[in-house]
C-alpha cells in the first residue's frame, strides 16, 4: 500500500493515492478508495477542512469502494505511519496553541538551539529559492504535530520535525519530493511552480460563486446520467471554485464569457423538470459559479480590468 498521509479531522484518519484513485481511512475504520480522484490529493491535504473537502467535492463526483477496515491495513503501514503512544499525542501547547503552524508569520516559539540550526539552514540558503526563519519554524512546528500522531519508532520529536524541515529544504531548492509530502506546499513562495499560495496576478472566487459551484456538482451528482450537465473543462470548474482555489485572468475571462454565454439560456428554464431534476442549464450555469442572472460575469468583468491594470 502506498504511504499515506495523517490528517487533522474529526472524522478522516489519513488519505493518499493509490493508483491514481484517492484513499482515504476514516477515523471509524473504514477504508475507502475514490476511484480516478488521486488528482484531488493534493487539493485536499491543502484544504482547511478535510472532512468538508471530501463531502462536497468528492463523493458524488468519484465512484468508489470500500476496500478493507483498518486492521487488514496494518502490516501494510510503512514504519513512519507507526501510530504514536499515547504519551507522544500532543495537541498543541501554551507557547504554541493549535493552528500555529498555519501561516509563516513566524510567531512561533522553539528552543533556542533549534531556532539557531533553523537560522543556520536560512543563511546557507542561495538564490532566488529563499526563505524566512517563520516558514521554516512553521515547518518544524507542523513535523512536530505530525509526531503526534505517527512517528517511526526510536526518533524524537525534533528529530522528526527536523527531518521534515530538510524535506521541506530539498524541495525548495530541487522540486524533488515524495508524492505523498503535499502538506507544506502552502508554505512555499508564491513564485515556486509546487506552491498552493494565492500569486499576485490572481483573485479568489466570492462566496456566492463557492456555493453556486457546490450547489450544482450535488445537483448533479442526484441527477441521473442522461440528465448531468457538463464537461470536464465545466466539472473542474466547479471543483476549483468551491475549493476556494485562486483564479487567473485566463480563467476569469472564461467564467465571464460563459456565463454572459449561458444566463438566458438557464433563467429561461423552470427551477426543476417533472422528476424533480435541475435542468441542465442551471447545473451548467451553476458549475461556472453562478446561479442566475450575469451578475457573475460582470464581476469577473471587473476583477480582469483591475488585474491587468496592475501590469
Amino acid at each position: 500500500m502506498a504511504p499515506l498521509t495523517p490528517v487533522s479531522s474529526s472524522n478522516v484518519d489519513s488519505v493518499g493515492e493509490v493508483n491514481g484513485d484517492l484513499r482515504v481511512i476514516f477515523r471509524n475504520g473504514g477504508v475507502y478508495d475514490y476511484k480516478g480522484a488521486g488528482r484531488e490529493l493534493r487539493y485536499m491535504l491543502a484544504a482547511r477542512s478535510k472532512g468538508t473537502y471530501l463531502h462536497w467535492l468528492i463523493k458524488g463526483t468519484y465512484p468508489y469502494k470500500r476496500v478493507a477496515q483498518l486492521a487488514q491495513l496494518a502490516d501494510g503501514r510503512t514504519k513512519a505511519q507507526t501510530p504514536a503512544p499515547k504519551s507522544d499525542r500532543i495537541k498543541g501547547s501554551r507557547r504554541n496553541p493549535r493552528g500555529s503552524a498555519s501561516t509563516t508569520r513566524g510567531g512561533i516559539e522553539i528552543d533556542a538551539a533549534t531556532e539557531k540550526a533553523l537560522r543556520n539552514k536560512v543563511d546557507a540558503l542561495k538564490g532566488k529559492r529563499r526563505v524566512d526563519i517563520g516558514t521554516l519554524k512553521a515547518v518544524y512546528r507542523r513535523g512536530a504535530g505530525a509526531f503526534s500522531t505517527s512517528h517511526r519508532p526510536g526518533m524524537t520529536r525534533n528529530q522528526w520535525s527536523m527531518g521534515r524541515v530538510n524535506a521541506f529544504l530539498k524541495l525548495l531548492k530541487t522540486g524533488q519530493r515524495k508524492k505523498a509530502y503535499t502538506t507544506d506546499l502552502d508554505l512555499l513562495p508564491k513564485s515556486h511552480p509546487q506552491s498552493t499560495r494565492q500569486a499576485e496576478d490572481t483573485v479568489r472566487p466570492t462566496p456566492a460563486m463557492r456555493r453556486a459551484a457546490k450547489w450544482a456538482l450535488e445537483q448533479r451528482a442526484a441527477a441521473p446520467p442522461s440528465k448531468r450537465a457538463g464537461t470536464p473543462v465545466g466539472i473542474a470548474r466547479a471543483r476549483d471554485l468551491a475549493a476556494n482555489r485562486p483564479l487567473s485572468v485566463d480563467t476569469l475571462k472564461r467564467i465571464r464569457d460563459f456565463v454572459n454565454r449561458s444566463a438566458s439560456t438557464a433563467d429561461a428554464q423552470p427551477a426543476r423538470d417533472e422528476q424533480g431534476h435541475v435542468p441542465k442549464a442551471k447545473q451548467a450555469l451553476g458549475l461556472w459559479g453562478a446561479r442566475r442572472g450575469t451578475e457573475v460575469a460582470k464581476w469577473a468583468a471587473k476583477q480582469i480590468r483591475r488585474l491587468e491594470g496592475d501590469k
